[in-house]
């Protein structure tokens, strides 16, 4: 008897995610003002390639070099693409990430999310700080 030969399928997104992930990227290079062409560009892949990623009707020819160029070009984390993507899952904690908290309840450009990341770093070190015994204020 003859098997045939089936090579194992590895779990991939749903259309349903990758339309998701498309819209995902296709907000990221419009708040950062790129063009479909410019950014394609930049992350070395055709216009007509990038489109398709964006609109989701690209499944598995989508690289994951292509996904780590386009996260670079956005300046955001692999991690949030890939979760985004339903490629991993997100953190065990049942919580956001804050970047990632922010663009989904207030739609924020990248720009104001990593002025509020920044800002929030500043917070943190102040009442880290006052934690530790430095006193921080009169009071």
């Amino acid at each position: 008897m003859k098997q045939k030969n089936r090579r194992k399928q590895t779990p991939f997104p749903s259309s349903h995610r990758m339309v998701q992930l498309g819209s995902y990227l296709k907000r990221l290079r419009e708040d950062l003002g790129f063009s479909l062409r410019r950014a394609a560009r930049e992350a070395g892949v055709s216009p007509a390639h990038l489109c398709k990623i964006e609109q989701g009707t690209i499944f598995k020819s989508i690289g994951i070099e292509v996904i780590v160029r386009l996260a670079g070009l956005y300046n955001i984390p692999i991690s949030g693409v890939l979760e985004e993507a339903g490629i991993v899952e997100g953190h065990s904690s049942n919580l956001p990430e804050f970047a990632h908290y922010l663009r989904y309840k207030y739609n924020l450009s990248p720009q104001a999310i990593r002025d509020l990341e920044t800002a929030k770093e500043v917070v943190t070190k102040k009442y880290k700080t006052a934690k530790e015994g430095v006193q921080t204020s009169l009071f």
